[in-house]
């Protein structure tokens, strides 16, 4: 009878302070911490809809089929909903097709995927208090463990970077959310981490809690298919610090403070923080206290002065958790990239090839311009969603360029808007990234560059930036 009910119950064993779960059908185990528990005991006992079972919605069902098994879940997906194999078995319900959203009278909590547009929300679930995300439940539940970055361009390097100056100075930390993996595959073991999360404005959208330390990069028209308009993007972006409690520390361009987004910085609990850079020189104030340092860009492997601000902003969060200024910028010199982001492919007959597939708004491509002065060739051009092209149309008129090779619907605008203005730049229409890497060879003098910097999203020819820069790769390898 006794060894029945042991291999009924779970069986809980207190030790101090942690509490160690053994379960007897599984044979795994996981070390209990308060914040982790505060969590489960909010979900559990709940009738929960995941809304987009994608990678974070698989994320979220392991998690509660784990922690939460007397929760009631209910998948909903405007696609056929197929469930892998390690979820056989399991007790719920499907939803899918155009009612995959439900009725909130139904549920307690909606935990919604960021693929999931809050236009497809119905007004009933965005007036209730029932709708969350994994991102929401982290920062009310572990918001002082976080150090959060968000912005248009350049969270992924700032988010990497930070976490790169942790580790490498012996802090425990963990790198999650937007890149990495979902926060819920990555808490049962974050007791003792800082977390890193690079946020998205899909992600904060929903937000009702901050990070204890928040980095806002910048913030360009981006995303509109998926927001009422860029007022409303831009307050997804600022929710990563207007919900900060008092102690918390929110990092913002220091050319905003007093000048931009006036109304956001007002509602801000926690102490604002300006970071930047100018020439080769980091800078950011604590409390009025100015801090200043020369970094030698010429030993670093990130290029350009959108990257020295990103550098600027990482070491302000690293100082904020507790990184002495020098020990951050030692470790700086031995951080290594990420891929498609100003990414040296090879030199072929004294022609550099870059790739800067992540550029996917006329920003990014100015500032991948600015950084490398001495291009004769960028490849434009992508799937068109009706950003304004004057700013990059106004600065190659003014730029060293010669060619510009131009590819899909954004390819032929460009090509377009520069006919109407006088310039000695010679356009090259292409179908293919093949075609468009042949005729950047045939057309860059020796000792120049030759930059993929799209300036658009992917979608019109791959699955993604990452597979447009490995297209790019392949063909510059092939030369």
């Amino acid at each position: 009878m006794k060894n029945g009910l042991i291999s009924r119950f779970r069986i809980v064993f207190i030790f101090g302070i942690k509490n160690i779960i053994f379960q007897c059908f599984t044979k795994k185990y996981c070390i209990m911490y308060p914040e982790l528990n505060n969590l489960i005991e909010y979900l559990k006992e709940s009738r929960i809809l995941i809304a987009g079972f994608g990678r974070e919605g698989v994320s979220t069902l392991r998690f509660l089929k784990q922690f939460v098994p007397d929760a009631q879940i209910t998948i909903g997906d405007k696609q056929e909903i197929i469930l892998p194999e390690e979820f056989a078995g399991m007790e719920l319900q499907k939803l899918s097709g155009e009612g995959y959203l439900g009725d909130p009278d139904n549920f307690d909590l909606m935990i919604k995927t960021p693929g999931i547009s809050l236009k497809e929300v119905s007004e009933k679930w965005a007036k209730s208090d029932k709708l969350s995300s994994q991102t929401g439940l982290l920062l009310r539940f572990f918001e002082h463990k976080v150090i959060g970055i968000t912005g248009t361009k350049g969270k992924s390097t700032t988010a990497t970077l930070i976490h790169h100056l942790l580790v490498s100075n012996g802090r425990n930390a963990l790198l999650a959310g937007n890149i990495g993996l979902p926060f819920f595959d990555e808490l049962p073991n974050a007791e003792k981490k800082t977390i890193v999360a690079e946020l998205s404005s899909h992600q904060l959208e929903t937000v009702y809690h901050s990070p204890s330390i928040a980095v806002l990069l910048n913030v360009f028209p981006e995303h509109l298919d998926h927001y009422q308009d860029f007022r409303a993007y831009a307050r997804a972006k600022w929710n990563i610090g207007l919900y900060q409690k008092w102690g918390g520390r929110m990092f913002i361009p220091v050319e905003w403070i007093g000048h931009n987004w006036i109304d956001y910085q007002k509602q801000c609990s926690g102490q604002i923080t300006g970071f930047g850079a100018i020439n080769n020189e980091i800078t950011f104030d604590f409390n009025k206290n100015h801090f200043s340092e020369c970094i030698d860009l010429s030993k670093l492997p990130l290029q350009g002065a959108h990257n020295l601000s990103n550098i600027s902003a990482a070491i302000g969060a690293v100082i904020e958790a507790g990184l002495e200024l020098q020990d951050a910028i030692k470790a700086l010199y031995s951080f290594k990239p990420l891929p498609h982001r100003l990414e040296f492919i090879r030199e072929v007959y004294r022609v550099k090839y870059i790739n800067d597939s992540i550029s996917t708004i006329p920003q990014s491509a100015i500032a991948a311009l600015k950084a490398y002065p001495a291009t004769d060739t960028i490849i434009l051009g992508g799937f068109n969603r009706g950003i304004d092209y004057s700013e990059l149309i106004d600065f190659l008129s003014k730029s060293d360029v010669l060619n510009l090779v131009l590819m899909g619907e954004v390819g032929k605008l460009i090509g377009e808007l520069m006919g109407k203005i006088r310039t000695r730049i010679k356009l090259y229409f292409v179908d293919s990234m093949q075609d468009a890497v042949a005729v950047a060879s045939r057309n860059t003098r020796e000792g120049r560059v030759c930059m993929l910097s799209p300036a658009a999203a992917s979608y019109d020819k791959y699955i993604n930036f990452e597979y447009r820069g490995d297209d790019f790769r392949k063909c510059v390898e092939a030369l």
